[in-house]
């Protein structure tokens, strides 16, 4: 074990090294140097000679580290409302896109995984990939039975590859919130975590075919849209089996048109399947390119690469959709408070400044008609308001931004006049309808103010409990009219004394009784005792009657 750990380290020292080489020559030496990288490994003197913007530099940088630093720079793209201007525009570009590995490799992966090899299992296979990506690649099949597969297999040694890399992103996060402390703001060691997080997932290709029968089961009563087969027993950590979808790219419209499909219904169709998996489902495809998007011969959509996806509580969703009813209402002081039930907001935000920007955002969508208004303009809003007052988003909402934006680029590309936030009204209605049991959200502003008031409550105590835990929390207290309460309390208090004196007095009178020995004092005392008692009893229950509450 020893000699593993000190093998794993000289390779993370060696990859360092060629880390900080590639981000020298893209011209990123100075930030190498500040964190205190040793010299001979940033070449901080070098100067890059590429003649382009450090936007472009950054992505050609990561394109050159290879695999895991695109997937890292696609994460990077949708915190877009962390990363400087021009940034995230830049690594939206990243192409996921890699030559195939050796068939040699491939054959080999899938007989260790499966039992037997390609021949052994298919009635024919394509050894020639179709598809190739930084995690895997994919290929053309058939089962003995007749039906068409594709076969998806890991690339070897991805996992050891994004492991040490992780590792390292992890140092470079460390050091860059340590000795750069601007960095801070855009959350390095966070942004990491993210990552980590969502590569582990994708490379366990049994998590993806999890997801594509929660997903078969959530659409099993919707016909427009179909969710492939998985064929388990073909299917392991590294190699994925599923139906072969015969259909065309959502993207290319050219031939859609030809095999005179109606567009505009296939938009709509699209949008009110990823609104059932936001609002529904609570589980949604957070990467729906149009890669990944087919139109059947039939008209349906198919859905294909479940390896990204996003989950929503209950809670979240309940927020979203009141975020959602802000927005179509043009309602600002809603819409602060949807956020704000987030517990997105900082601390110490200051609220008057954040609602009049919240209603600054309203105002410009307000006097537009809903179908006018477009969600990635809208989104690049959001972001502002982010950056100013340092929001901290989830990542499930980033992956929800960018799946909703990317769909609506989809959209308008099937049909110009399709807008995403359009599909919104008649499905936020259709929520609000189920969740409280009304006609119509939208008429009637009593009800709508209601909810609002109702909504705030979570937030409005999140912000007590700030302000408790800086120690400002300061309450007044008032009395009016408690003079009867206290009053009545102790006039009960004094009766309750009594009782127990009474019960004092009569046990010990009997015990006098049983436990003496019959002289004439201890029977004297007894007596007394219980003559007393009985004197204090019923003056007692003189004075309860005589009040009139028994």
């Amino acid at each position: 074990m020893p000699s593993l750990g000190i093998q794993r380290r000289l390779k993370s020292i060696g990859r360092f090294r060629s880390i900080a080489v590639v981000l020298a020559k893209y011209g990123f030496g100075e930030i190498l140097g500040r964190i205190h990288l040793p010299h001979r490994m940033t070449l901080i003197g070098k100067r890059s000679a590429i003649k382009a913007g450090a936007p472009e530099r950054l992505v050609m940088a990561l394109e050159e580290l290879g695999p895991t630093f695109i997937k890292f720079g696609q994460i990077l793209s949708t915190r877009s409302y962390l990363l400087p201007s021009g940034y995230a525009a830049a690594l939206t570009r990243l192409q996921d896109e890699v030559s195939p590995f050796p068939i040699e490799d491939m054959r080999r992966t899938v007989e260790q995984e499966l039992g037997k090899p390609p021949e052994g299992l298919f009635a024919s296979f394509d050894e020639h990939p179709f598809a190739s990506a930084s995690i895997a690649q994919v290929h053309r099949a058939t089962l003995p039975s007749g039906e068409a597969v594709v076969v998806k297999v890991r690339r070897p040694g991805v996992r050891e590859t994004l492991e040490l890399d992780i590792m390292i992103l992890h140092e470079l996060a460390e050091l860059l919130e340590t000795y750069v402390p601007e960095s801070r703001r855009y959350d390095p060691k966070g942004i990491v975590r993210e990552f980590e997080r969502t590569s582990r997932r994708e490379i366990d290709f049994t998590a993806e075919a999890a997801n594509l029968d929660v997903f078969r089961h959530n659409f099993a009563d919707v016909p427009d849209i179909h969710i492939p087969v998985v064929y388990r027993k073909l299917s392991t950590e590294k190699v994925l089996t599923t139906e072969y979808i015969d259909g065309i790219k959502i993207s290319n419209v050219d031939e859609l048109k030809r095999a005179d499909l109606d567009l505009p219904t296939v938009a709509r169709l699209g949008a009110r399947a990823v609104l059932k998996q936001v609002f529904e489902d609570g589980l949604f495809h957070a990467d729906p390119h149009p890669g990944n998007l087919f139109v059947m011969p039939d008209g349906k959509i198919a859905v294909v690469d479940f390896g990204i996806v996003g989950r929503l509580t209950r809670q979240e969703i309940d927020d979203l959709t009141e975020f959602f009813i802000a927005v179509v209402k043009g309602d600002g002081e809603r819409l602060l408070v949807a956020v704000e039930r987030m517990n997105v907001l900082p601390d110490d935000v200051d609220r008057r400044s954040a609602l009049e920007d919240a209603m600054l955002f309203l105002d410009k969508y307000k006097t537009q008609d809903l179908g006018d208004r477009n969600m990635k303009q809208m989104f690049q809003e959001v972001i502002y308001f982010m950056r100013r007052y340092r929001v901290r988003v989830k990542t499930e909402l980033l992956l929800l931004s960018k799946a909703l934006g990317t769909y609506e680029d989809v959209g308008r590309k099937l049909d110009p006049d399709f807008n995403m936030i359009e599909e919104f009204r008649p499905y936020v209605e259709k929520m609000i309808r189920k969740k409280y049991g009304i006609g119509s959200l939208f008429k009637g502003r009593n009800l709508g103010e209601l909810i609002s008031n109702l909504s705030s409550i979570p937030s409005d105590l999140a912000n007590i409990m700030a302000l408790a835990r800086k120690g400002k929390l300061k309450i007044e207290f008032e009395h009016l009219g408690l003079e009867q309460v206290t009053s009545q309390i102790e006039r009960s208090g004094n009766r309750l004394s009594f009782s127990m004196i009474i019960a004092a007095l009569v046990v010990a009178s009997s015990l006098i009784l049983v436990l003496g020995r019959g002289a004439f004092t201890e029977r004297g005392l007894a007596i007394a005792g219980f003559a007393l008692s009985a004197v204090v009893a019923g003056w007692l229950l003189f004075s309860i009657i005589r009040s009139g509450r028994v």
